[in-house]
């Protein structure tokens, strides 16, 4: 890869479910889909699309990914999402809290 960016150092943290505790979510998730079980669908597809951003050589804020890959899960699975939800899921991602061995 070339480019203006392929000579910077940079550091990575795992953040989530590596410090912050992602199940906190799992009552957003029971409410709009139904089930807690849709909350590791979103993750692994927030996962997926966040490294394609970052391979690709774009960058875009994790949180606007999140909210995009939620309105994404309920188109496949038919379900509105509403901008409250978005809300809600980006406020509470905004204070996930760590794991008990953190």
């Amino acid at each position: 890869m070339t480019g203006p960016n392929t000579n910077r150092p940079i550091l990575v943290f795992d953040v989530n479910e590596t410090l912050l505790d992602i199940t906190a979510l799992a009552p957003i998730f029971e409410r709009v889909f139904g089930n807690a079980d849709s909350l590791r669908e979103w993750f692994a597809q927030l996962i997926l699309y966040s490294e394609a951003v970052s391979l690709s050589g774009g960058y875009t804020p994790f949180n606007v990914l999140a909210a995009g890959v939620f309105r994404m899960l309920g188109k496949t699975k038919s379900v509105g999402i509403q901008d409250a939800d978005i809300e809600a899921l980006s406020t509470a991602m905004a204070t996930l809290p760590a794991l008990p061995d953190v």
